[in-house]
């Protein structure tokens, strides 16, 4: 299977690279056509405007919990294609996440973006079932900590973005605290 992949991504490849040579040519000659196969493009697909945001945000998610956290980012950094961004939290769940994306290997062709996120502690509601037969108060509640992802992806685009192939990997754990019923009463506490 790996091998077919592998295939298939050497020959989208050189078809991008074919049919970006082959506008290239077009120009370079000359050559005007009156009907075009890929349409133009409105805005460009690749901007090097500065920008950024940061604000603290409040959350209440059912499940989860109330708490306070900032998140923040910065888009095309020092005339570049790229970002950084970052969140930290605190509240229920306490934690932070931080990455960089559209890192131009090539330029154009070849970008990276990257991510790791952490979670030091965090409960979630777990139903008994799914579906519409459950009751809305039969639920326990899961205690993790210690969770940790983190990951990647690398793009390959041809023709200005029209045409991307991309693979990813990720990977984290996560701690198993305790599981308690409704009310906070210990039902299993986890070995460590």
């Amino acid at each position: 299977m790996l091998k077919i992949v592998k295939k298939l991504l050497l020959a989208s490849c050189v078809v991008g690279a074919a049919a970006s040579a082959a506008g290239a040519v077009e120009v370079s000659a000359g050559i005007s056509t009156d009907i075009s196969l890929v349409p133009e493009r409105r805005k460009p697909q690749f901007s090097t405007d500065f920008g950024y945001a940061l604000f603290p945000y409040p959350y209440s998610l059912p499940g989860i919990g109330k708490g306070l956290g900032l998140v923040g980012g910065a888009m095309n950094i020092a005339g570049t294609y790229t970002d950084a961004y970052g969140i930290i939290f605190t509240g229920d769940v306490r934690g932070a996440a931080a990455g960089v994306a559209d890192i131009h290997i090539i330029p154009r062709n070849l970008i990276l973006d990257v991510g790791y996120s952490t979670v030091s502690e965090a409960t979630i509601q777990s139903l008994s079932q799914r579906g519409m037969n459950t009751d809305k108060n039969d639920y326990r509640l899961i205690e993790f900590g210690d969770t940790e992802y983190y990951g990647g992806r690398m793009t390959t685009t041809f023709l200005d973005r029209r045409f991307e192939v991309y693979d990813a990997w990720d990977q984290g754990a996560k701690k198993l605290k305790s599981i308690r019923d409704k009310e906070g009463n210990g039902i299993d506490e986890a070995q460590n």
